[in-house]
């Protein structure tokens, strides 16, 4: 008969088949794995630490679904909101948003709302379109530089 750790092993490979191989450390934890044992399967080259608190699953170089997953993941919430880049440091927060994802009126107000309570949090919110991004990218480059060096 198995024990506790197959089934946590169980729970961690059906999250990590979800999300392209990757996983967080709350889902670890929620799973039952705790920080010591996720740090120890770090060390026995189990986990692959990506970013802080998201690692790959059992190898190093997820593919690029999975990098960009742990990429995801990675964005540590502002209140109770996701948001797309974070330099938390720095009080700046990028959306990027694209027409198919942020069309009606639903979302444009979600999205108001959204800035009015990240701005009253204290942080800086730039916005810019799918098109600015694959257009101007550079432009948006030296507007993101410029305001992290204020």
């Amino acid at each position: 008969m198995g024990d506790k750790s197959d089934t946590v092993d169980s729970e961690i490979a059906r999250i990590a088949s979800r999300q392209h191989g990757v996983v967080t450390l709350q889902q670890l934890e929620e799973a039952g794995l705790g920080r010591r044992g996720a740090s120890e399967r770090v060390t026995k080259g189990r986990l692959h630490r990506l970013h802080r608190g998201v690692y790959a699953v059992g190898h190093r170089a997820p593919n690029w679904h999975g990098r960009w997953m742990a990429a995801v993941l990675a964005c540590v919430k502002v209140g109770r909101w996701e948001v797309d880049f974070l330099w938390r440091s720095h009080g700046l927060i990028v959306e990027t948003d694209s027409f198919l994802y942020h069309r009606g009126s639903v979302s444009f107000e979600s999205d108001y709302a959204r800035d009015l309570d990240l701005r009253s949090a204290g942080y800086t919110v730039l916005r810019f379109t799918d098109t600015q991004l694959e257009a101007e990218p550079e432009r948006v480059a030296a507007l993101v530089a410029d305001e992290l060096s204020r």
